[in-house]
């Protein structure tokens, strides 16, 4: 009996769905901090509007029912606080761990990190800043620059088995939102 599908591919001892074999980075930068000159930027906390916003993105992806694997969010104190409150609202069930680079990670740092994730991961969630996070969905999708607002999301998909064979320009832009866009 020969099993005919176009998301179905041989192994050689069973077939698997080939259309799961997908990795995808959700970017989100950063709700809008408080603009207080005396404090160091990296310490600088959201405000209250910021938190709002937070809060709105977590429930927007949880109503979308697209949770990430992991969380892994800039040191930033921004960036720490809005992934922790969109976790919180949305009823995330997954880790969060923090990593310094990319708080001045460049779009290079933002790949060669990816590409040392371990596969077990098939969705990951970055925390982060601009201009970067408008660079890398630019470069990774091969699209055209556009400025990625505070509290943005976007979805990027990669079709491929590893986060070792993502590369630039390989990547589709499957939503981007704002949320000034979601009632």
């Amino acid at each position: 009996m020969e099993i005919v599908s176009r998301n179905l591919k041989h192994t050689g001892f069973f077939y698997i769905n080939s259309a799961n074999h997908l990795k995808n980075i959700i970017l989100f930068r950063h709700a809008i901090p408080e603009n207080n000159s005396f404090i160091k930027d990296h310490d600088r906390p959201l405000s209250s509007k910021g938190i709002l916003d937070a809060k709105k993105m977590g429930v927007y992806l949880t109503e979308k029912n697209e949770f990430p694997d992991i969380v892994i969010s800039s040191t930033a104190l921004r960036a720490k606080n809005t992934a922790e409150l969109a976790m919180e609202e949305g009823k995330w069930n997954c880790k969060i761990i923090f990593e310094s680079g990319i708080y001045k990670g460049d779009i290079l740092f933002l790949l060669k990190f990816v590409n040392q994730l371990d596969d077990v991961l098939s969705s990951i969630c970055l925390v982060g800043h601009e201009p970067h996070f408008s660079n890398y969905i630019a470069q990774s999708t091969g699209d055209t620059y556009h400025r990625f607002s505070k509290g943005s999301m976007a979805r990027v998909d990669f079709d491929v088995n590893s986060w070792k064979d993502i590369n630039m320009g390989t990547g589709k832009l499957i939503w981007r939102v704002q949320p000034n866009d979601i009632s």
